[in-house]
């Protein structure tokens, strides 16, 4: 982190709520590096106190929360599925309480108008989902089935990238991170223990039952017992923290104010990494981006504030997306109207377990 970069380029000029050191610390966060609170606080250029004051308080008022990312495969899990779709108005009630006590669905966001869901199963004759979606079609609806594999989804609800661009705190550190854990192996599901996969779904459940950053420390010593820590390092879950796309910091600073899905049908000979790396380029960093084979979809925070140079000409995005997707859907909504029904609440995707 670079203090004087961040205040030559407006960044301390977007608001006196958001200083250079919690910018910095809030990145430190997200980007779920496995080093010690003092390591973190040198690498976001602040001291340990205030590193600690600032990121106890990032949980306390919900600008960050935590989650653990589990290995899908321990569950047989080969696919998921995102729907993102407007009902008719009469049938939007309806099918938010269906996706509610749906235990397929893992994520669950709703606007006035539009719905955003997630959701993932083990194999079976119908469709994921379907049961509790039969209301959710509508006149603009995407339904996006993807293989659980770090090529088709090589961001996954990692919010590293996008906090460097809006918060103007200069490179990541560990961004993308992949659907599946980084250092997951990929060993047969028979392999995986009934009592590990037990562990994961325990720890998935309770982790959301106890949120908070307590006496500045870091958050992942909470489950620091021998059986976690091992489970980490085989790779078979992963720590994430998320950023709280409801948080008043987003609005109040007007670093965002909105969620942007992008989606369209692949062109001729384009690749999913050749798209990615051309947003990077552009400075777009998804905290989302799904493919398969005929589509890609990608999620990313908008702002109408202008904070680039007046010398410095914008990238022409819509130009450079037809280099590489046809039929163009944009939907972009409001954060101000989000509401997070459900978030990521991976343990209901293993079911009762058997030793």
């Amino acid at each position: 982190m670079d203090r004087q970069h961040f205040e030559n380029n407006g960044g301390q000029a977007v608001s006196d709520k958001l200083s250079f050191a919690q910018s910095a610390v809030i990145s430190s966060l997200l980007a779920n590096q496995s080093v010690t609170v003092s390591e973190r606080a040198k690498r976001a250029a602040v001291p340990r106190r205030t590193f600690e004051r600032i990121a106890s308080r990032s949980y306390a008022d919900q600008t960050v929360y935590d989650s653990y990312l589990p290995d899908f495969r321990l569950a047989a899990l080969s696919s998921a599925r995102l729907l993102l779709t407007q009902p008719f108005q009469e049938d939007l009630r309806p099918t938010v309480e269906a996706l509610r006590n749906d235990p397929t669905c893992v994520l669950l966001w709703t606007w006035p108008e539009t719905l955003f869901a997630v959701f993932v199963e083990k194999p079976s004759g119908k469709k994921t989902g379907s049961a509790s979606c039969n209301g959710a079609g509508g006149p603009r609806a995407t339904d996006f089935l993807f293989d659980i594999s770090r090529s088709a989804a090589p961001v996954f609800f990692d919010y590293e990238g996008v906090w460097s661009r809006i918060a103007d705190v200069g490179a990541t550190l560990e961004y993308p991170r992949p659907v599946l854990p980084a250092n997951s192996r990929a060993r047969p599901v028979l392999t995986r223990r009934a009592k590990d996969v037990s562990l994961i779904a325990g720890l998935c459940r309770r982790v959301g039952e106890r949120p908070g950053f307590p006496n500045g420390r870091d958050q992942s010593l909470r489950f620091g017992f021998r059986k976690v820590r091992k489970a980490v390092a085989a790779g078979l879950i992963e720590r994430r923290v998320h950023l709280n796309l409801c948080a008043r910091i987003l609005t109040e600073t007007n670093l965002a104010d909105s969620v942007a899905f992008v989606h369209g049908e692949r062109g001729p000979g384009a690749t999913p990494e050749a798209l990615f790396q051309r947003l990077n380029r552009m400075g777009i960093r998804p905290f989302l981006f799904v493919s398969n084979r005929d589509r890609i979809l990608f999620a990313t925070l908008t702002s109408g504030r202008n904070a680039r140079s007046p010398t410095e000409s914008r990238p022409a995005i819509l130009r450079n997306l037809q280099q590489f997707l046809n039929s163009i859907v944009i939907l972009r909504q409001p954060l101000r109207s989000l509401v997070r029904v459900v978030d990521h609440r991976y343990h209901l995707i293993f079911g009762p377990l058997e030793e």
